[in-house]
């Protein structure tokens, strides 16, 4: 729970500033991106025949996938420039709206290579969980013919699925401060956060899980109550998101290393541990 306070904390006073990046990319997901896909497949399983294809389909984070080629690029970007300006403003005390393209360049060299690893690492997993879902649907369904069966095993599937994917974005939490502070090369870098990861691994697990079961309640409230309004849920979803996830980051990495932040040097009354 520690770097959850410790992220919610800096939200709290600076949410706003940091959505000014965020809303832009949230907006353009939650028209042409779905959040808590696995909680929709679970939701809705059963209502139709399922297939490889159409288990894959429904997995798949884009409307359609060449809207990838729009939405990937521009959150590479607004995350970029998140980073520089919450390394400027923990390291110097300065949020300001200065050098726009100088904060999206010495963000961007920390971010760019984990976000593209990452999301080789993300559009793997969904296929091998779309694979997994289809074998147990397969097996106890259509062979079987259990329904209860199917869907017990499907849950626990995608229960154990989102575990995996959580404790394998662990290892990308730190690396882009790491990679933007430290001035350490790729290989240096890395091996550097996996020492800082050692003792904090399931606090980072937690940490980051909590948007996402977050995510997960907020997305099934309105597919259950509120589906017409269900991209307003997404765009609100995405941008908490979007804020959180880059504050987490950088929050952790001078949390664990026991560097000095700026920020709090005028709030320190907000900010006890």
């Amino acid at each position: 729970m520690k770097f959850i306070a410790l992220t919610l904390k800096y939200l709290k006073h600076n949410f706003f500033k940091l959505l000014i990046l965020a809303a832009g990319p949230a907006v353009l997901f939650a028209f042409f991106a779905r959040p808590s896909l696995m909680l929709v497949f679970i939701t809705q399983y059963g209502a139709e025949k399922l297939t490889f294809g159409n288990i894959y389909a429904a997995l798949f984070p884009a409307v359609k996938w060449w809207w990838l080629f729009l939405l990937l690029p521009v959150l590479a970007i607004f995350m970029s420039m998140t980073y520089g300006f919450l390394e400027n403003h923990m390291r110097m005390g300065v949020f300001g709206p200065k050098s726009f393209i100088r904060k999206l360049n010495y963000g961007a060299g920390g971010f760019v290579l984990p976000f593209i690893i990452l999301s080789a690492v993300y559009f793997l997993w969904r296929f091998l969980t779309a694979t997994v879902l289809y074998l147990i649907n397969y097996l106890f369904f259509d062979v079987w013919g259990s329904y209860g069966l199917a869907l017990a095993f499907s849950i626990a599937a995608v229960l154990g699925s989102v575990y995996i994917f959580i404790s394998a974005a662990a290892y990308f939490l730190l690396w882009p401060p790491v990679l933007q502070i430290s001035g350490y090369g790729f290989g240096d870098s890395w091996y550097y956060q996996l020492k800082m990861l050692s003792d904090h691994r399931r606090k980072l697990k937690l940490a980051i899980l909590f948007p996402l079961a977050l995510t997960a309640a907020v997305v099934l409230i309105f597919i259950q109550f509120a589906g017409a309004y269900i991209v307003c849920a997404y765009a609100v979803c995405y941008a908490f998101e979007f804020t959180y996830l880059p504050a987490l980051s950088m929050a952790t990495y001078f949390d664990i290393t026991g560097s000095e932040r700026k920020d709090l040097v005028s709030r320190k009354k907000y900010y006890l541990r």
